[in-house]
């Protein structure tokens, strides 16, 4: 049962003319086929909306899990839209928690060696200390540039690399391997 074609005006500057599924609108405007009546219904429910447009964390993706765990329990999102919302959840977590725990550890490598290095120039009283820890520093920020790349110019990856090749030992073993 429709109610005539749809009124609204569309981005070329036409009436839109649907008619299938058209309703009045709320505000008595006119006729309104379901995809003009969304700016209706968002006004209406402002919950119908996700909260999180683009999850960076694993606590934007449980945000979402419980926006939608809510929504579905009121009947106001269907079995499908949630089981596609479960699916991107464990999707994105899947992908993610290896990087996420990688990006952690090699942080926390970080942090140590910098504790290493300051202690160690305490004076300087031992420059190999000093010096192997500042190695650790750098790679260790190399290896977060990798896991989080940026914007990198041939230069820099060159930098990289001959820090890296002069950061080895003897044996060609990383200098971290010959402090055990």
């Amino acid at each position: 049962m429709s109610a005539g074609p749809c009124t609204a005006i569309t981005k070329a500057g036409r009436s839109c003319g649907k008619t299938t599924g058209t309703q009045p609108s709320p505000d008595g405007t006119g006729v309104r086929c379901y995809s003009h009546m969304l700016p209706f219904l968002a006004k209406k429910d402002p919950s119908a909306r996700c909260p999180v447009q683009k999850p960076r964390s694993a606590a934007d993706v449980r945000r979402i899990v419980d926006w939608a765990l809510v929504r579905a329990a009121e009947g106001k999102l269907s079995a499908p839209a949630a089981n596609s919302v479960s699916s991107m959840a464990k999707t994105w977590l899947r992908v993610n928690a290896d990087h996420s725990e990688e990006t952690s550890n090699v942080l926390l490598d970080v942090l140590g060696a910098m504790t290493e290095q300051l202690t160690a120039m305490d004076g300087i009283k031992d420059r190999g200390a000093y010096d192997r820890a500042g190695a650790r520093v750098q790679a260790g920020w190399d290896r977060l540039h990798e896991l989080h790349p940026m914007k990198e110019t041939d230069k820099d990856a060159a930098a990289r690399e001959d820090r890296r090749t002069i950061e080895r030992g003897p044996d060609g073993l990383p200098l971290d391997d010959l402090d055990a």
